[in-house]
């Protein structure tokens, strides 16, 4: 028999549960009224003639008699109700009696007696007036829905067809679950059928015909829980395609690996929703209907890695607006949320030697877009957000983020004449350097780019083609090249030029290594072999020290290896990301069309076509306070500071809660520091609320340091604006300086927002404001398309002579830029003559030169003048023209022979 009809057979145990504990005749009862009909049978309106007509539900249900046996939906509606009545749940309808009807040829009737409710919750939901359910009404309804499932589940029982209809509402309000045709008793490794729940309210996983168990239930409260509010089904779909499309549209596509092999709808038609924010779904939401988001939504992108937390967020859309295919791209991006550089990959079949660049702030707006004529070996970015591109004349070309040719490097001959195959670029916050592999499999190592002293490292032995993969780890004194080739590691130093071979992995490993990846500060190495074995190596002793391995399962190389802070490798495969820590636990992200990883120190930023995400390691305190059930201190303070805000009377047993811990300070503190790795504003306040409310019961506690993260998340949410484009993080902005936010600001010309900072924290106005402006009034002079006129008339307005900024560095920028009369009348602005009369000789403006000196007083200036105009006349004009200037001519006079 087929296993479809298996279904239907009712086993020994199905029929000891159903066996009637009484057998009572139908005629006990009077039919009033047909209430519904079901796929078994219908239900009556009925009197109970034994027991003062009370009125009672009669289901009656047609039993087949063939050779397939007993429907089983129906045994099983039977065996649950029968076990639940002992219970005698107020949110689950009572099994009154079991009745015996006729017995017909083929088939007989079975009466179950039920006790009576007057409406279903579709009913109640129709007669209620508008505007509709209250606020209250809502919350009553889904306490004793979700109370019933509970007393369900904990009993091992699965409803499996929550729906409106089959939610009974009795005119008290009392909720009675009912129909029980489609319910089981699982176990949880046990796997469920898929013909269960209305459509509406069917789980994805019922819906794609995966094993499930008791969530599909806590899914169908979800859904009717939107319907209360909303008063229209979430998910009205209008066949299965259709309400997985309508699903995924609100929680984003699923994990390809958790599609079913043998389903017939494709993942790919699937594979491009993405999260959508419940509040734009569930609008006009109140108080605590925020708060219960707000708490949900805190956790709800939150992934355990063993005991390691990590969660997924989007940072924003990506302003090229889904116009970039990345794969056709070679992709830079500089660290700490700076500039990313595509530059289009050439086809073999096309013959061409321009390369097109573009560089898009982190955001995704074009800066600049330029051509190469060369064959590009290498892009990357300086610590100075300079754009580097290698190129294979052994030259090297640097740009700024506007596509300003800055300078060009020249790499030495012997470099030059042996062409490069291969280069890497490595920075750290102070400095850039550069390795290269020539055609002759020779490395050569500057550390410096912007100093360039080449050294060229010990030769491999035997290695006679290029290696596998390499990679570079640099320390304070030394930088070495591990390298591996012929499944062998070798490392070559830099200080004594020096070699050595390693094996990490133990003896009998005999592996070609395909991938590596260095985290970011160089402690850890990553190394990935041709079988999917994934090393995972501490950097911070001499030698590479392995300390796990971990099998992925996968020979296929990954698009990309690279590590999230030091805390986990991240794998990149087509439409996956895969995380493996150094205890060898993994979580996998699944990833919609080709994506870019950016690692970051603590973090790694990820970029689509559409939009940018962030996947980072959750701090400690915000664990404390907002997972699920948390009663720690910090906790509690929030849920204090929340029951001030509306003036509840409970928020005084909360704080006695801290204050018997003696916690109050640290609750405040943990506050402070989860506000810190937040990138929403709103939560960002709420825990800043919190913690301002937690110092007024603390009794030594830091205001400093409060003001001080204040301070750094307003440069923050500034930063992360759109408009600025610089997506930091928290542990980024303390590690680099302030001073390098100043310059970054200058260098992509947010001038403005730069002077306001510096402003906001009091920074000194040599490394402030002085600075910001003379860099403005620099770009200022290089716009050659406004009138010098206007650009004079500009920087005097903005910069007032008192304000220490030096107009003679201004004048003699434009000097550089061939804009003579544009620095003639800026150094008129200058106040300082000593720095006004050189500038006026070098533009040989002798006259206002000499008046200038006159006017300051300086006979030191005059007689610098004075020589200078005589160099550059005969005899006659120089005295001539010396006595327009009576007090230069008496000076002169004084210190020189003039005839009479």
């Amino acid at each position: 028999m087929s296993s479809q009809n298996n279904e239907f057979l009712l086993s020994q145990e199905d029929s000891n549960d159903v066996s009637s504990s009484s057998d009572p005749n139908s005629s006990n009862y009077e039919k009033i009224a047909l209430i519904g009909s079901g796929a078994y049978g219908m239900v009556y309106k009925a009197r109970d003639l034994n027991n003062e007509g009370q009125f009672v539900a009669l289901k009656k249900i047609r039993i087949p008699l063939t050779e397939i046996g007993v429907p089983i939906s129906i045994l099983r509606e039977i065996s649950v109700l029968k076990q639940l009545q002992s219970f005698d749940h107020p949110n689950v309808v009572r099994l009154l009696d079991i009745c015996h009807g006729r017995n017909f040829e083929k088939q007989f009737n079975l009466f179950l007696v039920l006790e009576h409710v007057d409406q279903d919750l579709s009913t109640y939901l129709q007669r209620c007036p508008s505007p509709g359910l209250s606020l209250d009404n809502i919350k009553d309804l889904m306490f004793q829905i979700l109370t019933g499932v509970d007393f369900l589940h904990s009993n091992r029982i699965v409803h499996r067809d929550l729906k409106p209809a089959n939610i009974l509402v009795t005119n008290k309000g009392q909720v009675k679950l009912a129909d029980f045709g489609l319910a089981r008793i699982y176990k949880q490794t046990q796997p469920l059928t898929a013909v269960v729940v209305t459509l509406w309210y069917r789980a994805p996983e019922v819906l794609l015909q995966s094993s499930y168990s008791s969530s599909v239930d806590v899914w169908s409260c979800g859904c009717i829980f939107a319907e209360l509010y909303n008063k229209k089904p979430l998910f009205p779909g209008q066949s299965e395609n259709d309400q997985l499309f309508k699903i995924f549209d609100l929680i984003g596509s699923p994990d390809p690996s958790d599609w079913p092999d043998d389903h017939s709808l494709r993942f790919n038609n699937f594979a491009n929703f993405r999260k959508r924010d419940l509040k734009l779904v569930i609008k006009d939401v109140c108080d605590d209907g925020k708060q219960l988001f707000e708490m949900s939504l805190f956790t709800s992108n939150w992934n355990y890695l063993g005991e390691t937390i990590f969660k997924k967020f989007e940072i924003c859309s990506m302003l090229w607006g889904g116009e970039i295919d990345l794969n056709e791209f070679h992709i830079s991006s500089a660290n700490y949320g700076g500039p990313i550089a595509l530059v289009k990959k050439i086809h073999s079949q096309v013959k061409s030697h321009q390369q097109n660049v573009r560089i898009y702030s982190a955001f995704g707006e074009l800066l600049s877009e330029f051509s190469i004529s060369e064959d590009i070996i290498q892009i990357g970015w300086s610590h100075r957000e300079e754009f580097i591109c290698v190129l294979s004349n052994g030259f090297i070309s640097l740009y700024d983020m506007f596509g300003q040719h800055n300078s060009t490097l020249t790499l030495d001959q012997e470099i030059r004449d042996s062409k490069l195959i291969e280069c890497k670029i490595y920075k750290n916050d102070d400095r850039t350097g550069i390795a290269l592999l020539t055609t002759s499999l020779s490395f050569f190592l500057c550390n410096n780019l912007y100093d360039i002293k080449l050294r060229r490292l010990a030769e491999i032995p035997l290695m006679k083609e290029p290696p596998t993969c390499w990679e570079i780890l640099t320390y304070d004194i030394d930088t070495r090249l591990i390298v591996s080739h012929d499944k062998e590691l070798t490392i070559l130093r830099s200080q004594d030029l020096g070699l050595i071979n390693i094996n990490p992995f133990g003896e009998s490993f005999d592996e070609f290594i395909t991938a590596m990846a260095v985290s970011f500060d160089y402690s850890r190495i990553a190394f990935f072999t041709e079988t999917g074995k994934l090393f995972i190596a501490n950097c911070d002793s001499n030698l590479p020290n392995c300390m796990s391995v971990f099998s992925t399962e996968s020979k296929i190389k990954p698009k990309q290896l690279t590590w999230c802070g030091k805390d986990a490798v991240a794998c990149h495969w087509t439409n996956l990301i895969f995380f493996v820590d150094n205890e060898k636990n993994w979580l996998k992200y699944p990833t919609y069309g080709n994506v870019h990883m950016i690692q970051e120190i603590d973090c790694i930023r990820v970029i689509d076509s559409d939009f940018q995400e962030l996947i980072t390691k959750v701090d400690e305190s915000a664990v404390e306070i907002f997972k699920i059930g948390s009663w720690s201190s910090g906790a509690n303070l929030l849920e204090a500071s929340r029951l001030f805000e509306q003036e509840n009377h409970k928020v005084d047993d909360y704080i006695r809660l801290i204050e018997e811990k003696n916690e109050m300070e640290y609750a405040v503190n943990a506050c402070l520091k989860a506000a810190c790795h937040e990138f929403d504003i709103s939560t960002q306040k709420l825990l800043l609320r919190a913690s301002t409310f937690g110092k007024c019961f603390a009794k030594n506690c830091d205001s400093d340091s409060f003001y001080r993260v204040c301070q750094r998340l307003r440069i923050l949410n500034a930063l992360r604006n759109p408009d600025v484009g610089i997506p930091l993080t928290y542990n980024q902005l303390e590690r680099i300086n302030i001073n390098v936010i100043i310059d970054r600001l200058i260098e992509r010309r947010h001038f403005l927002l730069a002077l306001r900072i510096a402003q906001f924290l009091q920074i000194v106005p040599e490394d402030g404001m002085i600075k910001i402006l003379t860099k403005w009034a620099f770009f200022k002079i290089r716009q050659p398309n406004i009138d010098e006129e206007e650009v004079a008339a500009r920087i005097s307005r903005k910069i007032q002579p008192k304000s220490g900024v030096s107009f003679a560095e201004i004048a003699n920028k434009a000097i550089e830029y061939g804009r003579k009369n544009l620095a003639i009348k800026l150094l008129d602005l200058e106040l300082k003559a000593t720095e006004q009369v050189p500038l006026l000789l070098k533009l040989k403006e002798y006259r206002r030169a000499l008046q200038r000196a006159i006017e300051s007083g300086n006979t030191n200036l005059i007689h610098m003048v004075v020589l200078s105009f005589k160099k550059i006349q005969t005899n006659d004009q120089f005295y001539l023209g010396l006595r327009d200037f009576p007090i230069a001519y008496n000076l002169y006079q004084k210190v020189s022979f003039i005839p009479q």
